[in-house]
């Protein structure tokens, strides 16, 4: 079966795809939530744990320099020698420099600038000072961090009795060596002072690993805890997916039941063409109006086999092209009989299936009655209601596009005004009945007469008239037909098993020589008609009239 148009579930299906929509855009958000938290805690991780290396390497700097210093303060403790002092000094402003920016963070309101200057000339890289603050701002509350630092502490409280120790030995030996007795309760004084703290070197480097193992652990928690919310989070809205999806396929599959129940039924021919022709969908309504068996015999033709007249359809795409809709346009179908069918069409182009090209979608209504009613309309208003002929308003118009054309192409143009000799007398003596089938046979002849392109009118009662025209180029033509005419009338007339004699006079008026325009024309052959019964009757008189009459020789 052929695909039926979408328009009539098209908007079932968006409703269905926004409803679903929205929870598989939670989910999407869900994820890009989880990914943004797992690059912040990444971000986060490897920050702190770069933070805690330069912790670990500053503590490098600090012993090394620690050690150094006490190094240098026993060489000068024991030689005397001031350029180990100025060393010991140098040396000693390592461990100096850290503690100024410790205890710089440690103030409700840091100078970050006094800190980092610190820790700079604590010979820490300068790429890792500002790591360094933050972990210690953001995480002294960690039990290792707390811990760390209170080790620190007492580090730097030890680096402040060496630099008291340093001074008391310069104060006691200002001019050389101190004796031996002193130099050896110095020298014991300034080892205590550096295994305590070696000790508390190895406690600090303790502590920061076990900071950077607790940091890991919490990142790991952190990742494990935001992926199980996820999870968590993600099943439930793939449930509700799931269940969304399952209402909107039924919604669907009702939608298009139903659209394909109203597409069936409608009592409008309904279609879906492709824009080259093809006869992709119709209903059964169509075929019937087509006066086809079933619409898969529709299907097998091309639109514009449905077109009386085939050439039409062009210029019908070219306006759809344009507009891309017909509201309420009136086309002229050929039905399978080959008799016209007239409908209402209304058509719009929309776009195809994905991947396809766009498609022409419309309904028929048959107004063929319609049509034919106002065709029958308009025929008795521009036509004799007894022979069928046209009218005088017809014959006016006729006239006037004549004249036009003879104008153009420098002819001329006949009217011949007849009227039956003594019909008066037909009607009072055989009845109006018979009257009237006289004057439909007159029609006839006077018909039988004349070319295609002329024109033969009733006016009323027994009087015609007669528009001779294309082709005229001289009166010897117009005064052959004049003769042709009254001949016909030479033959009786068989009415009801009974044969009467009518003749008829002529009046002609030609373009232009007895008028320019349609009234002219029509009075002066009725003038030249009135002096052809003044004549004698079975005769024709041309306006201007002549001395002597023109008598049919069958007269």
């Amino acid at each position: 079966m052929k695909r039926l148009p979408r328009s009539g579930f098209q908007g079932k299906s968006r409703v269905a795809s926004h409803r679903v929509q929205e929870p598989v855009t939670l989910l999407v958000a869900l994820f890009a939530l989880f990914l943004t938290i797992l690059s912040g805690l990444a971000i986060v991780g490897v920050g702190l744990q770069s933070s805690v290396r330069a912790y670990v390497g500053g503590e490098g700097l600090w012993s090394k320099a620690q050690k150094d210093a006490v190094f240098d303060l026993d060489r000068y403790l024991s030689s005397g020698d001031e350029e180990a002092f100025r060393r010991f000094e140098r040396r000693l402003s390592v461990p100096l420099g850290d503690r100024r920016a410790r205890e710089e963070l440690q103030k409700k309101t840091p100078d970050l600038k006094v800190a980092a200057d610190g820790f700079l000339e604590g010979r820490n890289h300068p790429g890792d000072v500002e790591g360094m603050m933050q972990l210690f701002r953001r995480f002294r509350w960690m039990p290792e961090m707390k811990r760390a630092i209170a080790i620190w502490t007492q580090g730097d409280a030890l680096i402040g009795e060496t630099r008291q120790l340093a001074d008391r030995i310069r104060a006691a030996a200002p001019a050389g060596i101190l004796d031996g007795a002193r130099r050896v309760a110095f020298a014991s004084e300034v080892q205590r002072l550096n295994s305590r703290l070696t000790i508390l070197e190895d406690d600090f480097s303790a502590t920061l690993g076990e900071a950077a193992r607790r940091v890991h652990t919490l990142l790991v928690y952190a990742i494990l805890g935001t992926f199980l919310v996820l999870a968590g989070t993600g099943a439930i809205v793939a449930q509700r997916i799931s269940r969304r999806l399952a209402q909107s396929e039924g919604e669907l599959l009702d939608s298009e039941r139903r659209y394909r129940e109203l597409f069936e039924r409608s009592p409008a021919g309904l279609y879906r063409t492709s824009l080259d022709g093809r006869l992709l969908a119709c209903n059964s309504a169509m075929a019937r109006l087509l006066g086809y068996d079933s619409k898969e015999d529709v299907l097998k033709l091309s639109a514009e086999d449905l077109f009386l007249d085939p050439p039409a359809r062009p210029s019908f795409l070219t306006h759809l092209h344009d507009q891309q809709v017909f509201v309420n346009h009136e086309v002229c179908l050929k039905r399978r009989d080959g008799l016209p069918l007239w409908a209402l069409l209304n058509e719009s182009v929309l776009p195809g299936e994905p991947g396809e090209d766009r498609v022409m979608e419309g309904s028929l209504i048959d107004i063929t009655d319609r049509k034919q009613a106002e065709e029958i309309t308009q025929h008795r208003a521009t036509h004799d209601a007894l022979t069928d002929l046209p009218n005088r308003a017809l014959f006016s118009d006729r006239l006037g596009v004549a004249i036009r054309q003879a104008r153009r192409r420098e002819q001329i143009v006949a009217v011949m005004f007849l009227d039956l000799d003594h019909f008066k007398t037909v009607n009072d003596t055989h009845g109006h009945a018979v009257g009237d089938e006289i004057l439909v046979e007159t029609g006839r002849r006077l018909t039988s007469c004349l070319r295609e392109e002329d024109t033969v009118a009733r006016l009323g009662g027994d009087e015609f008239i007669v528009l001779l025209s294309g082709g005229l180029s001289h009166e010897a033509h117009v005064a052959a037909m004049a003769h042709k005419i009254l001949g016909t009338f030479a033959k009786p007339f068989s009415v009801r098993e009974k044969e009467l004699f009518v003749s008829a006079s002529l009046g002609i008026s030609l373009y232009p020589a007895a008028g320019e325009d349609v009234d002219t024309l029509v009075a002066h052959a009725d003038s030249a008609l009135y002096r052809a019964k003044q004549a004698g009757r079975n005769n024709f008189q041309y306006f201007p009239t002549k001395e002597l009459p023109v008598r049919h020789s069958g007269s």
